[in-house]
């Protein structure tokens, strides 16, 4: 019994070291995000920069974001879609875009800022 003693005192002394192994390492400093080069919705200034003939992808280059599909359609061998946004300035305010093959043909806006 006494052989046991000093292993026994060994072993809850060794208990209040620190295991390098399963030592949790401290955590990072949070990284603040990058805030959106863009507001959500479209604004007037946005909208100005639309030009008939521009794509879809040119659109969502200058507005920020993807509009809504409102419709879409292929008669002939065209295909239209027409797409909408909100306005960045407030309830109501929308834009709507109409593009065929690809290609900006019309542009309507109400109430942007």
């Amino acid at each position: 019994m006494k052989a046991l003693l000093p292993i026994f005192a060994l072993s809850l002394a060794s208990c209040d070291a620190p295991d390098p192994v399963t030592s949790e390492a401290p955590e990072p400093e949070p990284v603040a995000e990058a805030e959106p080069v863009n507001a959500p919705g479209m604004s007037a200034a946005e909208f100005a920069e639309l030009q008939t003939g521009m794509s879809y992808a040119d659109a969502i280059a200058v507005i920020g974001s993807e509009g809504e599909l409102l419709s879409e359609n292929e008669i002939a061998g065209t295909h239209t879609v027409m797409y909408q946004w909100e306005g960045e300035s407030g309830f109501g305010a929308n834009a709507n875009a109409m593009f065929q093959d690809d290609k900006l043909i019309q542009k309507s806006q109400f109430g942007l800022e």
